[in-house]
């Protein structure tokens, strides 16, 4: 199960639309470290925007690998928060961009010198980006060039962006490490009843909603597996039995006539596909 890393979003006071905001799954947090102790999950996706410093020196301490998702960059605090990540775990696995955002600022021309050379330094094994949109993986490799060793970006069987040709050819080339979000749609693509906002695609959904959740699960991660560019699939859950039937799915095969069923089943809208567009 080297291929899950375990997303904590929901380790905070909840994640996604199908979550209740004060549930946290921090509070089944043993549970869940033995079920990725068991399953050798041992990279965590964390990043102290989601939630407390109690929780955030938890994880920090519990996994093997981290990708650290620093946030809120600016002129004035980047130097801080690299080195901050740096001196709290030598050798540290991923340190990640989690604001793509700036992007286009000027000073960020200067965090990416500085990851660079503390990456140089070999205070940590590499370096991260995580990405929302088509327009901000292209100006990440002009901006890093051969210095990006990671792309995190959105990809579930109804937002198929990133499967353009022209992408995946030059993830080969560059041989950038690619790990998949958001394979359910922050839990949309699984819940039972959807909210008013999605009225509006209801015939889009009409044949996945005959589908059991259970099913709708299997059908999303083997969608993911069958992409050969997917290097990693970050999975969250809410608790220690959502994580293991999750895992118990992505060890399950289905049928390729299944996800075929579905071949059409995607959409290029993105007040649909981007959930920063969601009015909820």
């Amino acid at each position: 199960m080297s291929k899950i890393i375990l997303g904590t979003a929901q380790f905070g006071k909840g994640y996604g639309i199908s979550c209740d905001t004060e549930k946290s799954a921090f509070s089944k947090f043993n549970k869940i470290k033995k079920i990725c102790s068991d399953e050798k999950i041992d990279t965590a996706d964390i990043s102290d925007k989601y939630y407390n410093l109690f929780v955030y020196n938890k994880l920090k301490k519990t996994f093997k690998k981290k990708i650290y998702k620093i946030s809120d960059i600016t002129n004035k605090n980047f130097k801080k928060k690299i080195d901050k990540i740096i001196y709290s775990e030598n050798d540290a696995y991923c340190i990640m961009i989690h604001n793509p955002s700036i992007l286009k600022k000027k000073f960020f021309l200067n965090v990416v010198d500085y990851l660079i050379k503390r990456k140089n330094e070999r205070r940590f094994r590499k370096i991260g980006i995580s990405i929302y949109n088509i327009e901000e993986f292209w100006h990440s490799i002009k901006v890093f060039g051969k210095n990006l060793d990671i792309i995190q970006l959105p990809i579930n069987i109804i937002d198929r962006r990133f499967l353009q040709k022209k992408i995946v050819n030059k993830i080969k080339k560059e041989g950038i490490e690619i790990h998949a979000r958001s394979v359910f749609l922050q839990g949309m693509l699984i819940m039972k009843i959807r909210p008013a906002y999605f009225d509006k695609w209801k015939f889009f959904f009409r044949n996945w909603d005959k589908e059991k959740k259970l099913d709708k699960i299997n059908i999303c991660l083997n969608f993911i597996k069958k992409i050969k560019f997917i290097d990693k699939v970050i999975v969250g859950s809410e608790d220690e039995k959502q994580l293991k039937y999750t895992v118990n799915f992505f060890k399950k095969k289905i049928k390729n006539t299944k996800i075929y069923n579905y071949k059409n089943f995607y959409s290029k809208e993105l007040n649909l596909i981007n959930p920063t567009k969601w009015i909820i």
